[in-house]
């Protein structure tokens, strides 16, 4: 707890500073201030197709390249100061390594790939979401999830091996 006041009082005195020095410039240099804008939006530009360039998880990043757009000096020295922090947190550690470690458990039967091979969507699941397609699965839909509450318990109680939950939300137009 004490360590996340800390950096949270970094990065308040960081962004303070970030704004005073953001003033100054263009109260200093007003003439120039097109100048710099062009300056610091190419700087941004750069910074943006690096982490394009070397990130694979584009989840994390995306929130880092909206405020480097939208902001360019600013967001520039937060992710300088901050941005790359990401591999130091135990709990990403973590995920990081339990996601390498299932991994070998998500592989794809030979032939039901050779199976889908025309299918495009499946094809993608399997080969850029990583996920294997199985078949002779039953699927059950459920508009409201009380509905589905009581199906939920039936089957939890006469599982043999396992049961496949999954959940998502679908809105009408």
């Amino acid at each position: 707890m004490g360590m996340a006041i800390k950096r949270g009082i970094i990065v308040a005195l960081g962004l303070i500073s970030q704004i005073a020095l953001s003033l100054a410039i263009y109260l200093f240099l007003g003439e120039h201030i097109a100048v710099i804008n062009i300056i610091y939006g190419i700087l941004s530009l750069f910074l943006v197709l690096a982490i394009i360039k070397n990130t694979k998880n584009y989840s994390y990043m995306l929130p880092w390249i909206i405020i480097l757009v939208l902001f360019p000096l600013i967001g520039t020295l937060l992710y300088l100061i901050i941005g790359n922090s990401k591999h130091n947190s135990k709990i990403l550690k973590s995920i990081v390594k339990s996601e390498a470690d299932s991994k070998k458990y998500l592989e794809q039967d030979k032939t039901v790939r050779e199976e889908i091979k025309n299918n495009s969507k499946l094809r993608y699941i399997t080969d850029y979401a990583k996920f294997p397609v199985s078949k002779n699965n039953d699927v059950q839909y459920y508009p409201l999830g009380e509905l589905a509450f009581e199906e939920m318990l039936k089957e939890l109680k006469s599982a043999e091996k396992f049961i496949f939950f999954e959940y998502f939300i679908v809105e009408p137009r």
